[in-house]
């Protein structure tokens, strides 16, 4: 119980640390549409899963597809402000995988370190 209450402790301070990253990055600081700071909230729960290795980055892949479908069929029914929620998100999650495949790519020299 104590070791689990002590990793917790630790993750917080990295949860935050990704949440106010993706707050700045998708919103500016800037609350005013609830949404934004929620997919932020989301966003820093995944980065922080994923790089645990808590999640699995090819159900991170299906689910950005299956928001991306959403967003489809959303503007096909005229809801354009549930639209830009799940293409975002599925945008935002996309970018998130990419930026956390960079080391791979670096190590396996596909890309030249800067």
């Amino acid at each position: 119980m104590k070791i689990q209450f002590m990793r917790f402790f630790r993750l917080v301070p990295v949860f935050l640390g990704f949440f106010i990253l993706f707050f700045f990055l998708n919103t500016g600081f800037y609350e005013e549409p609830l949404w934004l700071v929620l997919q932020a909230a989301f966003f820093a729960l995944v980065a922080v899963l994923m790089f645990l290795g808590k999640i699995r980055k090819t159900w991170l892949i299906y689910f950005s597809f299956v928001l991306f479908v959403g967003m489809v069929i959303s503007i096909l029914f005229e809801g354009v402000f549930v639209a830009e929620i799940l293409g975002s998100t599925g945008f935002g999650l996309i970018i998130i995988l990419l930026v956390s495949y960079l080391p791979r790519f670096v190590k396996d020299g596909y890309l030249s370190k800067w």
